[in-house]
């Protein structure tokens, strides 16, 4: 076998290896869920706050344009509930997050005059809004959970049997 094949083999081998531990771990951590949200809670928390620094920086430093007060005032105020979350870690607040990074997409949006390109930097804000909406309405941490390991057990068998069908094409003798 030459050294491609080693590499594609062992590549493709690692990357499920990968995910099947990963789908497995969800499904362990299942029954914990409330414990391991609680975790996520405040990664979420600190993860907004960080995020929102450089946003703050560019709206202090054009503050004189048009729409940055509105922008300084969005930065600001994620960073406080980013705080807030990480030290108090209510579901109150969660919730609150979870709507404010639902409307904070859209506001930016309209802000601008390139309303398609800031649409597609604002999506993963968007749905991730949407998701902690979702999760606190329903209560439902322990099937978010679930749900992960089976996508991530599916997305794994469906990347490992591409891989071999792949390799069937492209290292066949010609």
């Amino acid at each position: 076998m030459n050294k491609y094949k080693i590499y594609y083999f062992l590549r493709l081998a690692v990357s499920a290896l990968f995910g099947l531990f990963l789908g497995l771990v969800f499904l362990w951590l299942s029954p914990y869920a409330r414990e391991v949200f609680d975790i996520l809670v405040i990664a979420m928390g600190l993860l907004t706050t960080v995020l929102n620094i450089p946003s703050l920086l560019v709206a202090m430093k054009g503050i004189g344009k048009k729409g940055e007060w509105v922008n300084l005032l969005m930065a600001l105020s994620s960073i406080v509930l980013g705080m807030l979350l990480m030290l108090l870690q209510t579901e109150f607040l969660l919730l609150l997050l979870g709507v404010y990074s639902v409307l904070l997409p859209l506001v930016r949006i309209l802000l601008v005059e390139d309303h398609v390109q800031r649409f597609k930097r604002e999506i993963p804000r968007f749905l991730v809004g949407l998701v902690m909406v979702t999760i606190f309405l329903l209560d439902a941490e322990a099937m978010v959970l679930r749900l992960g390991a089976y996508v991530t057990l599916g997305i794994t068998a469906f990347y490992l049997l591409g891989g071999i069908i792949s390799a069937f094409f492209i290292f066949s003798e010609k």
